[in-house]
């Protein structure tokens, strides 16, 4: 199981693979929660078994060719409870979906917005894989989440090699799921984030999206706000969905 310290939950340094996962991060409440156990395991576990639904507004910025443009719009997020489903890879799994849909102004420029993201496990809850409109993702590796984590603490929750689709022909990249424990909004409550970082092959910086949730001292867990970079040729894109 690999641990690591952050300091900056917005900036992190991906190294891919089994190994290992450095990053640079740290919570969002300026060191308002206490150093204690919070039972991470717990409440991971039971975020598997709850349907959440949220309308959030988008806030960020895009930057096309050197030119700076502000973001605004609303979305729907809505992540399911896990449900069953025959078969990922040919192994039996089972699915959570989490999907995003509405709009979002790039200055003048209007475009929807919608995001299926399907995360696998198997029987004993264990990653298998992951899918989204653009890759298929089969786990290479994985650790057991422990049952407490002190703020500041994280781990590396598994790494996938990604193809187009699932005929796995052709490899896009590769994932890195990870979790981190953060300063959150008062004494007793801390932040956790689950940090997905995908480096697409031929592109240098990855694409992160960190999905943060609050935890108190009794694994009682709720959604706060999504924040996603995102990176392509002559373009970037730093996007927050938050109440």
């Amino acid at each position: 199981m690999t641990f690591f310290t952050p300091k900056n939950l917005l900036k992190l340094t991906a190294i891919m693979g089994s190994a290992s996962l450095l990053v640079a991060c740290g919570g969002g409440g300026g060191g308002n929660t206490i150093d204690s156990r919070f039972p991470v395991g717990e409440a991971t576990y039971n975020l598997l078994d709850t349907y959440q639904q949220k309308n959030l507004r988008i806030t960020g910025t895009s930057d096309r060719n050197g030119y700076s443009t502000g973001l605004s719009g609303s979305v729907n997020w809505s992540q399911d409870a896990l449900r069953a489903q025959s078969y990922f890879n040919g192994i039996p799994a089972w699915e959570q979906s989490t999907r995003v849909s509405g709009s979002m102004y790039e200055g003048n420029y209007y475009q929807q917005v919608y995001n299926n993201v399907i995360h696998y496990v198997d029987g004993q809850r264990k990653p298998l894989g992951y899918s989204d409109d653009r890759n298929y993702c089969v786990v290479t590796s994985s650790a057991p989440i422990p049952e407490y984590l002190h703020p500041g603490e994280g781990l590396v929750y598994a790494n996938y090699r990604c193809y187009s689709d699932a005929s796995m022909r052709y490899q896009t990249g590769t994932l890195s799921s990870s979790y981190v424990l953060g300063d959150g909004p008062s004494l007793f409550e801390a932040n956790l984030a689950h940090i997905e970082t995908f480096n697409k092959i031929g592109q240098g910086a990855p694409d992160v999206t960190q999905t943060n949730y609050v935890i108190n001292l009794s694994g009682d867990t709720y959604f706060d706000s999504v924040t996603i970079n995102r990176h392509e040729d002559r373009y970037n894109a730093s996007i927050v969905y938050a109440p």
